[in-house]
């Protein structure tokens, strides 16, 4: 054969070759295989993997990332091949024997002590006996061996013993375990229990240090977070948290310099926008009556009411500090022009933001086995709360939801839907059932589909987390979509007022 003819032809078959092996058709190489792969590099592959899945051959990317997974010798990366089966396959029979036979393969780890670890919840007889079960699983279960992805989990066991006393009416126990979380994840929040639950006339005296220290080590951790860091925003929300809480001990313990200064700052910060910003306006304000600087005190009294109308005890003392400097005065004009004027801001900030999308139909059961549809409350305003049992910011807001739902029981056009979603537990409506019996919240409550993501409500809606609030005008168009809960009941309530009066308004517009 002519050498020259040969070269042309094996040129020409490895360029086929090469078309053929393009990347669209090449060996898929699964990133688990990669040594030193991290979880969260990982994770975040299989999330990226997971936004394409309607493509059968991502679906099968994802199956093999899965079965690399499920052998490797990293346990917290096994959990991704668990995660990846249950969650994003939708093969929970899958997940599940991985998940049997991890247990198994490793009995003192994660999820062995997960198992554990969520039972001690459920069999403590009291605090007293929580405590003792959790110092006995830390001492069985060396935690700080496991990925710091999952240490959190464990740690926020000792915040869940102070809670059990706090529950139970043991402050002093309480008090006595909240410097055992300093240095961790949960500091902050355990000096916000004790400030929200303990009572008497030397609260403020005896939480002072430690506010004090939680708000040092929250300043250093924001200090030290880099720009990019995924945390910052969380860090932030901290420091404001425990902020507000230490500006508050100040003023209590009579310390009015330093806490009018942190209280200013919180509210300059924010521009008197933010969960703390009621509390820091009490502050601020009661600090500048004490300093004799009265004038000031009715300024942020009012800059607030501009901005967010009259919220609990602060009408009684704006109309006490404003008869004292102006007694000739109208004091109750004064104050319905201020709470108008936050009104009118209101209105102008959501109309912005509202929507016009079809709401996507649903037809889900009730707690009694009723069928309910979308479609059943046509003609009316609907207001869908999606939220789980496990969901803390979601039972965080449900006392204002509670005030809105007495709100609006008269007014026929309005229509309160609470649908429970994202619940992984087998018995799942027996949780809710317990719950609603409990919280005595009455709610009309829809249930998810649970098993089968795909035909999920919550999914429909492209939400991503929860709780998440969905208002629906008349003519079935959403006008409001938003994440997050809202534990102020009065703040929670005039948003809501707001959103229903504007879409009553646009419906049909």
């Amino acid at each position: 054969m002519n050498t020259t003819f040969l070269k042309i032809f094996c040129l020409l078959l490895f360029a086929a070759c090469t078309m053929v092996l393009s990347p669209a058709f090449a060996q898929y190489i699964p990133k688990a295989s990669q040594q030193n792969i991290s979880y969260q590099e990982m994770r975040e592959h299989l999330n990226k993997l997971y936004e394409e899945k309607a493509d059968l051959a991502v679906q099968q990317q994802l199956k093999d990332e899965a079965d690399v997974l499920a052998n490797h010798p990293n346990e917290a990366l096994v959990s991704l091949a668990i995660l990846t089966y249950g969650q994003l396959l939708g093969d929970q029979q899958k997940a599940d024997s991985i998940r049997n036979a991890t247990e198994e393969k490793y009995p003192l780890g994660l999820y062995a002590a997960s198992k554990v670890y969520d039972a001690l919840f459920q069999e403590a007889a009291n605090a007293t006996d929580l405590e003792e079960k959790y110092n006995a699983f830390n001492q069985k279960y060396n935690v700080s061996s496991y990925d710091e992805m999952f240490q959190p989990k464990f740690q926020e066991g000792q915040l869940m013993v102070i809670n059990a006393y706090l529950e139970e009416g043991n402050q002093d126990r309480a008090i006595e375990l909240v410097p055992m979380l300093k240095d961790g994840p949960f500091f902050v929040y355990g000096v916000y229990l004790l400030d929200k639950h303990v009572e008497g006339e030397d609260k403020h005296q005896a939480l002072l240090p430690l506010a004090k220290d939680a708000y040092a080590d929250a300043n250093t951790i924001l200090r030290s977070a880099a720009d990019n860091d995924p945390m910052l925003g969380f860090y932030e929300r901290e420091l404001r948290t425990i902020s507000s809480i230490y500006a508050s001990m100040l003023y209590h313990t009579g310390d009015y310099q330093q806490a009018s200064e942190l209280a200013l700052k919180l509210l300059s910060d924010t521009n008197y926008d933010n969960d703390t910003t009621p509390t820091d306006a009490n502050t601020l304000a009661g600090a500048y009556v004490a300093l004799d600087r009265k004038m000031d005190a009715l300024a942020v009294y009012e800059t607030f009411i501009r901005k967010h109308g009259i919220e609990g005890s602060m009408g009684q003392a704006i109309k006490e500090l404003y008869l004292e400097l102006y007694p000739t005065e109208d004091f109750e004009r004064h104050l319905h022009a201020l709470d108008e004027e936050a009104t009118a801001q209101r209105m102008a900030k959501y109309e912005q933001e509202m929507l016009k999308k079809q709401a996507p139909a649903f037809t889900l059961m009730d707690r009694n086995g009723k069928a309910v549809s979308l479609a059943d409350y046509r003609g009316k305003v609907v207001i869908l709360d999606f939220w789980a049992t496990w969901c803390g910011p979601c039972l965080a807001s449900f006392p204002g939801m509670q005030a809105a739902v007495n709100k609006y029981a008269d007014d026929s056009d309005v229509v309160f839907l609470f649908i429970d979603t994202r619940q992984n537990e087998d018995n799942y409506k027996e949780l809710v059932e317990d719950f609603m019996t409990k919280s005595k919240y009455s709610f009309y409550v829809l249930f998810d589909e649970m098993k089968d993501p795909a035909n999920a409500v919550v999914n429909a809606y492209g939400i991503n987390g929860i709780p998440t609030k969905v208002v629906i005008d008349k003519e079935g168009f959403i006008r409001f979509q938003n994440a997050g809960g809202e534990p102020n009941v009065e703040k929670l309530v005039k948003e809501l007022d707001t959103k229903i009066e504007l879409a009553k308004r646009h419906s049909g517009s």
